[in-house]
């Protein structure tokens, strides 16, 4: 627990804390003696946050924000801070950032989700953080929260035992390599001498039936031991892989059996060799379901199909689905379809032949631009960026199948090597995930959406290499 840094101006993560209001993350205290050890143990039984000290909650355009009013951060009050933090059972770790010196003062204390939960204060009170406010854990989550550590603790020790048991067997697989070429070099000899020593060809059947029942037995303990636990075994793992694939290939190989797969027949069979060793009834039947259901969603997948056009390549009816696609995705209808003709290029998503989703590379007028940029505080030129990736859209009932992925990859081929801006709520982390696998990187800070004030957008820019080496 320390003072991690001092900066001048106010960090872009107390930012959007200010603009979010007092959350089920965030509490603000107007000064530090509001702050108590209840708060501090509530966060740190819960998912952790954050606390300002020197913050006021107010209202503006009905919507509730923090308000910096500074508050005294000289040592004597970090280190009050630090012992109400000790005091706690266990003790709550924290770190305490002293941001805008350059006006008024604020305290941010980081209060990250705890591995020793529970924690109580010094008078014996157990909390958690819900919603904007601190409430008494229950008996049955107390119960929770001390097994789960229980849990934890036995998953070390656990991992612990099977690393010596990996370790052990990796020596006998050694000493078994060893002892066979030793006994390969008996072999040759008793051979060669087995008219008179027979008695020594028996010794060796005899050791080699020895390790190889040592080797069983070391191999069925390890198995029962990871199946009791229900740990990962990356060797039943790939077993597993490997009779999906060898159902894959029997299924799609004979039409009768593809026929009574897709109708939902009951398809049995049974485990030979060493799959017999290492699987189970409920493991092949799961290989059965997993091969059957790959074969399904192949054949959903091959009904979808994208199409990249330009918007006066396209008839009147695809552009009156694109209008309504987009009005679903929230965009305001309103001179929509004028833009969309201007647009540099039109994705559809079809599922037999009707669009279900939708994106473009929309070409947006420098009025557009300046209030993006400037919005955000980005420090990169408007006139850098001709194109915006935008009116992403895909009908619910088709999401989760990783459709809308390959369609922005079409899209952005479109303007490749060419700067693309997006933007995206702070609270849509699919889409930035999206558009950090295609290189977008976040630019400036969130700035309050005008249509929707409760949520926050953000700016990101995807600039080809050779331009960031210019």
């Amino acid at each position: 627990m320390a003072v991690q840094s001092r900066i001048q101006e106010l960090s872009e993560i107390t930012r959007v804390f200010l603009e979010s209001g007092e959350t089920h993350e965030v509490d603000y205290k107007k000064v530090a003696k509001g702050l108590k050890s209840e708060d501090l143990v509530a966060f740190a039984n819960a998912d952790g946050g954050c606390i300002l000290v020197g913050v006021v909650e107010r209202t503006r355009n009905g919507v509730q924000i923090g308000e910096v009013e500074g508050c005294d951060v000289s040592d004597g009050t970090v280190l009050e801070i630090l012992n109400k933090a000790s005091s706690c059972i266990p003790p709550v770790a924290l770190d305490v950032f002293i941001e805008n010196l350059d006006q008024s003062p604020i305290l941010r204390i980081a209060i990250p989700t705890s591995a020793t939960k529970p924690h109580c204060t010094p008078k014996g009170f157990y909390l958690r953080r819900e919603g904007t406010r601190n409430r008494a854990l229950q008996p049955q989550e107390m119960l929770n929260l001390f097994l789960e550590i229980e849990a934890q603790s036995f998953a070390a020790k656990f991992e612990a035992a099977a690393e010596k048991i990996t370790q052990d067997l990796t020596e006998l697989e050694t000493s078994l390599e060893a002892t066979i070429t030793n006994m390969g070099d008996q072999l040759g000899w008793a051979e060669y001498k087995l008219g008179d020593t027979e008695d020594t060809v028996d010794a060796i059947l005899a050791r080699v039936a020895l390790v190889q029942r040592d080797a069983q037995d070391a191999n069925a303990r390890l198995r029962a031991l990871f199946r009791q636990e229900n740990r990962d075994d990356p060797v039943r793992e790939r077993y597993k892989a490997e009779l999906v694939n060898e159902i894959l290939e029997q299924i799609t190989g004979d039409p009768d059996i593809l026929r009574a797969a897709l109708r939902g027949d009951h398809l049995s069979g049974s485990l030979k060799g060493a799959q017999a060793l290492e699987l189970t009834e409920e493991d092949f039947q799961e290989a059965i379901q997993g091969a059957v259901t790959a074969i399904r969603e192949e054949i959903e997948r091959r009904k979808y199909t994208r199409v990249i056009k330009r918007p006066k390549e396209c008839s009147d009816s695809e552009i009156d689905h694109f209008v309504e696609l987009v009005s679903m995705g929230g965009e305001v209808v309103e001179g929509v379809r004028a833009r969309i003709m201007r647009a540099r290029a039109l994705g559809f998503l079809e599922y037999e032949h009707v669009p279900v989703g939708v994106a473009a590379i929309k070409s947006p007028l420098k009025s557009y631009k300046t209030k993006v940029f400037g919005a955000a505080g980005s420090e990169y030129s408007i006139d850098e960026f001709s194109h915006e990736l935008g009116w992403i859209y895909l009908k619910e009932n088709h999401r989760g199948k990783g459709l809308i992925t390959p369609l922005i990859e079409n899209m952005l081929k479109e303007v490749e090597n060419t700067p693309v801006f997006a933007t995206t709520r702070s609270s849509n982390i699919v889409m930035q995930q999206i558009l950090k696998h295609f290189a977008f990187k976040r630019s400036g800070k969130p700035y309050r959406s005008v249509k929707s004030p409760d949520e926050l957008i953000r700016l990101l820019l995807k600039i080809p290499e050779k331009k960031k080496e210019e």
